[in-house]
This record gives structure tokens, C-alpha cells and sequence, in this order.
């Protein structure tokens, strides 16, 4: 098992902003937090990353690359919600995803199959198979919204998230299938190449052909 996904760019945050003494810094996880990150750019992202501001969260979602801050099993401090209200401690059992975007702006293309490839990855990693939203939790990847286990009021994600495709998407990448798993690796890949102009290989454009058909 290792902490770090193979698809994402990877921009540490400070190592002091993980962790809280009755809990260590890391364990498993079993669903993820999405937010919003209201217009934030990349450089406030990193500022608010590595400054003294009491916030971390493990992934951040642009329009042409995911970048991994901590270990995918780190105590991030990204929901407000340590207590099992909502039978969840939301900072200790699920991880954070920001996604770049303001209020209204519903996510990209991009950052949808990134939403698909993080949580896919994840719950491969911790050996969960299915998926299914907040408050469904018994046997399942859980995904909640930050407004759903914050102990403090919020809208994030602002209604920014197409939930039924998303996990429509991971019923259909069930970590079990090696060769679809794979192919949605690739397909981050071959997404970050095509912003940069650089020429798809074989291997990345046989996953693109293998994804179309299983749409």
C-alpha cells in the first residue's frame, strides 16, 4: 500500500498540519470530503497550505492536474468535524478534495473524471468496492459534502458536484477490474499531455479507445 497516488502532482503542506493527539496523524479511511475552493488560485492554495492557517486537506483538483499534499491516510484538518456526530469523525475517516471553482460553477470535465480517479484509487487502496453518498456508510466508498459533516455551518461545495455520475463512474471502475482501473490512471495522463501538446503514446491512447467502449 502506498500514500501516494501515481496520477497527482505532488505538493507537500506543512507537516505541522496533520495529526491531533488522541488520534496520531494517519490511519485509514473509508470515504472523502468534497469542497469547493471559491476561487482560490494554485498560489493561494499552496500559501494556505504551507502558512499558519489552521486548514490542510490531501488533494486539490485543477482544470489540468491533481496535485496530492499529504498521504492519502493523513489526519487532515479539511471538514471541521472531529467528534462521531453523524457516525463519522469526518477529518479522521474520510479525506479532503478541493476543487478549483467559484459558487455556480459546476465542475469541469476534467475535474469530474479527477473526482472519479482520486475516490477510485482511494477506496481501491483501503479495499472498498462499492460507493455510495453521505449518510450511506455500511460496506461502502462514503461521500459527503463538506456542508454534510462540518460542525460548522457551510454550503461548500455549493452544489457544484454531479453526484449520480460520479458514482455511477466508480460502480463501473470497481477496483476488481484491473484493466479499467488502469485505463482511468492513463487517462489522467493523457489529459495533463493533451494541455501540454505532447503526443499521446500507444499504451495512453489504447486506454482512451478501452474507456469510450465501456461509457
Amino acid at each position: 500500500m502506498t500514500g501516494w497516488a501515481p496520477f497527482a502532482v505532488r505538493w507537500d503542506g506543512s507537516a505541522s498540519k496533520v495529526g491531533y493527539p488522541q488520534f496520531g496523524t494517519e490511519g485509514p479511511k473509508r470515504g472523502a470530503v468534497c469542497h469547493s475552493a471559491e476561487g482560490r488560485s494554485w498560489q493561494v492554495i499552496h500559501d494556505i497550505l504551507a502558512g499558519p492557517r489552521r486548514a490542510s486537506w490531501t488533494f486539490t483538483i485543477g482544470y489540468d492536474r491533481i496535485e496530492q499534499h499529504y498521504s492519502y491516510r493523513s489526519h487532515c484538518w479539511h471538514a471541521g468535524d472531529t467528534d462521531d456526530d453523524g457516525g463519522v469523525r469526518a477529518n479522521i475517516e474520510l479525506i479532503g478534495i478541493e476543487a478549483l471553482g467559484m459558487v455556480g460553477e459546476p465542475l469541469t470535465p476534467y475535474q469530474v473524471d479527477a473526482e472519479v480517479l482520486i475516490n477510485g484509487w482511494c477506496a481501491e487502496q483501503e479495499g472498498r468496492r462499492h460507493f455510495a453518498r453521505y449518510p450511506n456508510q455500511q460496506g461502502v466508498w462514503t461521500l459527503a459534502e463538506h456542508n454534510q459533516v462540518s460542525d460548522q455551518p457551510t454550503a461548500c461545495p455549493s452544489g457544484r458536484i454531479p453526484w449520480a455520475e460520479i458514482i455511477r463512474r466508480l460502480e463501473r471502475i470497481m477496483p476488481t477490474d484491473a484493466q479499467r482501473l488502469n485505463a482511468c490512471r492513463i487517462l489522467a495522463e493523457c489529459q495533463v499531455a493533451i494541455a501540454q501538446g505532447v503526443p499521446l503514446t500507444p499504451t495512453q491512447k489504447a486506454a482512451l479507445r478501452f474507456l469510450a467502449a465501456a461509457a
